[in-house]
């Protein structure tokens, strides 16, 4: 995030103030499933908004990637953790891009 016209005990501006947008959506969906599931997602990694990254209890993330169609994404990957037969599995499953998620069991 870059910020604009920083000052000691001033507001803060965003460059990009649709980021918060982006941060907020994230935020109200993950709180929406760690209310319900057993398997949490307790970290997000979240560096750049081209490589977007939720990691879960048990040794598995998910690959976002960019904030492009995030909803779509984020629906794939909670989809896939509320999977029974995926339950306790550790790798990473990759819905950054169009198509069929990409699941990887270590």
């Amino acid at each position: 995030m870059e910020f604009k016209n920083l000052e000691l005990g001033g507001k803060i501006e965003l460059k990009n103030p649709e980021r918060i947008s982006t941060i907020n959506n994230l935020c109200n969906t993950i709180y929406e499933y760690n209310k319900n599931e057993k398997r949490k997602i307790n970290t997000v990694g979240l560096n750049n908004f081209v490589d977007i990254k939720l990691y879960c209890d048990g040794d598995l993330y998910i690959n976002i990637g960019t904030e492009e169609n995030l909803n779509e994404k984020l629906t794939k990957a909670i989809n896939i953790l509320k999977n029974e037969q995926l339950q306790g599995i550790k790798g990473y499953v990759d819905v950054s891009f169009d198509g069929n998620p990409v699941i990887y069991r270590n």
